[in-house]
């Protein structure tokens, strides 16, 4: 069984046509990527023919050794409205907990031969995914049905604490309060409240707030997130931790560009390497314009754009590879 080792990329799959997965997978290979953190969203993956899709890709991938990390959340597009009030277009996951089980056995139907690490949902510490206000003691219950759940049809199956948004020891905006953005500490909550008991990995997302709007440099956006990482490790010293996402956004960066992005990710995937902790960058592709208005930092992280087309951060990023 491999483990998750080097460099990631964040997978949400658009297109299903062979084409596409060629063109996906060309571009994994060609970013010397080794693993995959594929969204699996219940909303999107809610039919047979869907799913045989789904596994057509993963097929291909492990075809060509790269790992498949199956994430088991719903995607919930960065807004304001789903920031703040995401319950009035969202249903938490934790109140329809039956049809989600449903969702998972129509997975395991057909993955369960090639997805055997999964990462139960995603930046759970914040307000937009869990649809609710943040609750360790929820979560860890949420999760300990997944995991056992799973265990049932994998008894081999892995499993990573869903990663929260930060690096769990700073405020990512400092002058808002935590309950509204994201909460501090949770991790540590999580294990208070027996997570260890299901979990093999905990995962978190160093962004800090130059990751998404500055001026600064890239030499300051760098250095802002490998101290991130670096509070995440004296934090935590005892436990296995794994980055699922990290990305840096060029629309509200007004001093960079995908020359200057490439040189951060190849900095932050370097410390990485040097501490042996596995780093997913977010994101392969860039999402459709339907969820995000012009000026949103979260439409634009791609090394690829919707249609697949290269981007010049693919091209800069090949250079220092």
């Amino acid at each position: 069984m491999k483990n998750i080792t080097g460099l990631g990329m964040n997978v949400y799959l658009n297109h299903y046509d062979k084409e596409s997965f060629h063109k996906l997978i060309e571009t994994i290979l060609l970013l010397k990527v080794s693993w995959i953190r594929l969204e699996l969203c219940s909303y999107k993956f809610n039919d047979v023919k869907t799913i045989k899709k789904l596994h057509e890709f993963i097929l291909m991938c492990k075809e060509k050794n790269i790992l498949v990390v199956g994430l088991l959340a719903d995607f919930i597009p960065l807004n304001t409205l789903n920031v703040f009030f995401p319950e009035l277009r969202q249903k938490a996951v934790s109140s329809r907990i039956d049809s989600y089980l449903g969702f998972i056995d129509n997975l395991l139907t057909y993955l369960s031969k090639d997805i055997y690490i999964w990462e139960i949902w995603n930046e759970q510490n914040t307000k937009r995914f869990w649809v609710k206000s943040p609750s360790a003691k929820e979560y860890v219950f949420f999760a300990k049905q997944i995991a056992c759940h799973i265990k049932l049809k994998q008894k081999d199956a892995r499993f990573i604490f869903g990663g929260v948004f930060g690096n769990d020891v700073d405020k990512v905006y400092g002058f808002i309060p935590n309950s509204i953005i994201a909460e501090e500490k949770y991790i540590h909550r999580e294990i208070n409240y027996g997570a260890s008991k299901y979990l093999d990995y905990y995962a978190f997302h160093p962004y800090t707030r130059e990751c998404f709007i500055s001026v600064s440099s890239a030499e300051e956006i760098a250095c802002s997130i490998i101290n991130s990482i670096k509070k995440t490790l004296k934090y935590y010293k005892a436990i296995p931790l794994i980055i699922t996402e990290i990305g840096v956004s060029p629309i509200l960066n007004f001093r960079i560009n995908a020359f200057f992005i490439a040189k951060i990710y190849k900095e932050v995937i370097n410390f990485c390497n040097e501490k042996s902790i596995p780093v997913c960058i977010y994101a392969l592709s860039d999402q459709s314009d339907i969820h995000y208005g012009r000026l949103n930092p979260d439409r634009n992280f791609g090394f690829l754009d919707y249609h697949l087309n290269a981007k010049d951060l693919l091209k800069e990023f090949k250079k220092i590879l």
